[in-house]
């Protein structure tokens, strides 16, 4: 690992960030029961990891961008721990409907835009 991919591997993870905050700061999306934000950011980081997966596989070029889109940038858009977090609040208040729907609907959502990304 040089140093030039730690950098860029900072660079993406920064903007996967602040894409992820961007999100989480729409205020219709904070009103919900259903955690829309964190649900949007990796489905989105998703589809852009099968684009860029399956982009590479194709056109065996371009290695920095790997590390500022798919590792940088898709690890700091999407969020597993955050996921885990959201779940694990419903399931303390009780919103078992919430916490399985938020839980499958993840799960589908992103194997289909991994999927259609992949596709594409």
């Amino acid at each position: 690992m040089t140093p030039s991919n730690l950098l860029l591997i900072f660079l993406g993870g920064g903007m996967g960030s602040l894409m992820r905050f961007w999100i989480s700061t729409i205020a219709y999306f904070q009103y919900s029961k259903f955690p829309v934000s964190t649900f949007l950011s990796n489905v989105i980081a998703t589809m852009v990891l099968g684009f860029s997966f399956r982009y590479f596989q194709i056109h065996d070029t371009q290695h920095w961008i790997r590390y500022l889109i798919m590792i940088g940038f898709c690890g700091g858009f999407s969020t597993f721990s955050t996921f885990t977090a959201e779940n694990f609040q419903l399931i303390q208040q009780s919103e078992f409907y919430y916490s399985a729907l938020y839980s499958f609907a993840s799960l589908i959502a992103c194997f289909i835009g991994f999927g259609l990304a992949w596709k594409f």
